[in-house]
Order: structure tokens, then C-alpha cells, then sequence
């Protein structure tokens, strides 16, 4: 039986980055509710599932709520607030620490095999 997933917000970037992380970039997204799950200690599904090249490193924002604020999004010039603090905090991430090139995961379901929308 496969597994499964949903309301999940990544990041991925090269891991030869981890080690000169700042630990500080992350506060951020600690305001905004978001529980930080780093590499180690997600679920192999999701990092399967959005796989893209070895040497990655993923780094998962849990919210289970976040998904939602997409929801509430009904004006395409007025998205919620959460959804740029969450930006926001994103462009803060990578600056802080000199990530030049960061792929960025927003799933509300995925199932290897089943779905099939991702990017």
C-alpha cells in the first residue's frame, strides 16, 4: 500500500550548505507557526515523492493549517498575510544564508503513483 501525505511545505537546497546554515534564518517561520523538521527526520515519502538529485537537502515547514490560507485566497492581487509572511520569510532564508538556488514544495495531497502534479 503506498503512502501518503498532505498540507506540507518544503524547501529543498544543495547540502553542501548545511553546515554553514544560521540558525537564526529559521526564527522567522517559528513566528508563523510553522514547526521546523529538518532533513533527518522527515518522512521518506515526501522527500521521495519531490526527489529531484542526490546531494539535496530538505528542510519541511509543518503547518497543518497553512494549506488552508490558499483556500481563504479568493482576490489574485490579495492573498492572505500568512502567505507572504511565509514568502517573506522564504527570501529572508535564502539570503541569510547565501542560498542561490532553493526549490520550494507546496502540497496539499501527494501520493507516489496516484498524484502526479508536481513540478
Amino acid at each position: 500500500m503506498s503512502q501518503n501525505f498532505d498540507c506540507t511545505q518544503m524547501i529543498s537546497f544543495d547540502r553542501s550548505l548545511v553546515a554553514n546554515l544560521n540558525d537564526d534564518s529559521f526564527q522567522d517561520f517559528e513566528r508563523l507557526g510553522f514547526s521546523l523538521v529538518l532533513d533527518e527526520n522527515i518522512r521518506d515519502v515526501k522527500k521521495e515523492y519531490f526527489f529531484f538529485q542526490e546531494d539535496e537537502y530538505f528542510i519541511e515547514f509543518s503547518n497543518d493549517f497553512f494549506c488552508g490560507e490558499f483556500e481563504d485566497w479568493y482576490e489574485f492581487n490579495e492573498p492572505p498575510q500568512l502567505i507572504l509572511d511565509f514568502c517573506n520569510a522564504l527570501i529572508s532564508c535564502a539570503n541569510k544564508n547565501k542560498i542561490d538556488f532553493m526549490k520550494v514544495y507546496l502540497s496539499f495531497f501527494a501520493e507516489k503513483g496516484y498524484s502526479s502534479d508536481h513540478y
